[in-house]
């Protein structure tokens, strides 16, 4: 066993749990199948800080964002790691069960059933290109959201008068455990298959509700008030960002007409 005293890295005495010299973590014991573990739940940060994360998300959501934005970070997980690391646990889910799937089937109006012409031919081929690209980055969705809504709650909320990126670190947290939410209620979806077609518009219920909860405790306003705020503040925030691929689709479009069509 390496001396407990010497930095088996760069050799410095003046060690204690990190050496002082090259930061070398210092392991006084040997490893075991425990410690394997605990390394293992360390690199998702399991060990301590997500799980903490989660439950203080659900008991005292603005206790979290606002200690955060007061520099006390230590307790709780980057609130960008603990959003991708949902968002992808959220996106496997959505696809291995379906729900995706069964959510158009139910809400759209697939244009398969128009009229067989060639301009409904290229709409179909255009949905089904749309639908599989928006599948491959599902799990990347709330990331690209959180810049559009972030917008909205600093207008929203223009009380607290909050930077923009605090309302990106606030908002992160607010998707992370929204999305945590809808992980947690995808065995309904399996208990019950019939409302597979349905999860989505459940979970937006849900979804509303925490965040009305997640706004009275982090802004301070009575829990009504809270509630429309969120709501109004979800609403613009998506046309916002439903405005913002309407303009690049059609850049795209005018980009790839000029570019087959050179001279008019």
């Amino acid at each position: 066993m390496a001396d407990n005293k010497m930095c088996p890295n760069c050799g410095s005495s003046d060690v204690n749990t990190f050496c002082s010299q090259c930061g070398q973590k210092m392991h006084h014991e040997r490893f075991t199948l425990k410690s394997f573990i605990m390394d293992l739940l360390s690199v998702f940060n399991f060990e301590t800080g997500f799980l903490y994360t989660a439950k203080m998300l659900f008991i005292h959501p603005g206790q979290v964002a606002n200690d955060y934005l007061k520099g006390r970070t230590r307790p709780y997980v980057n609130p960008l790691k603990y959003l991708v690391i949902i968002a992808g646990v959220y996106a496997f889910l959505i696809l291995y069960l379906k729900i995706y799937d069964a959510s158009l089937e139910t809400f759209s109006m697939p244009l398969a059933d128009a009229p067989a012409d060639a301009t409904s031919t290229e709409a179909v081929r255009l949905q089904q290109q749309w639908l599989n690209f928006y599948r491959q980055i599902l799990n990347f969705i709330p990331l690209i959201l959180i810049p559009f809504f972030s917008i909205t709650t600093r207008w929203f909320t223009r009380s607290r008068d909050l930077y923009y990126g605090e309302h990106l670190v606030i908002n992160s947290f607010l998707f992370g455990q929204t999305f945590l939410i809808i992980v947690l209620l995808t065995p309904l979806a399996v208990i019950f298959p019939s409302l597979i077609g349905y999860f989505p518009f459940f979970a937006f219920i849900v979804y509303i509700a925490y965040m009305g909860y997640f706004f009275h405790g982090t802004y301070g306003y009575p829990p009504l008030k809270s509630f429309f705020k969120a709501f109004f503040s979800l609403l613009t925030g998506y046309l916002i960002f439903v405005l913002f691929m309407i303009v690049i689709m059609i850049l795209l479009f005018v980009f790839i007409f000029i570019k087959n069509n050179p001279v008019l």
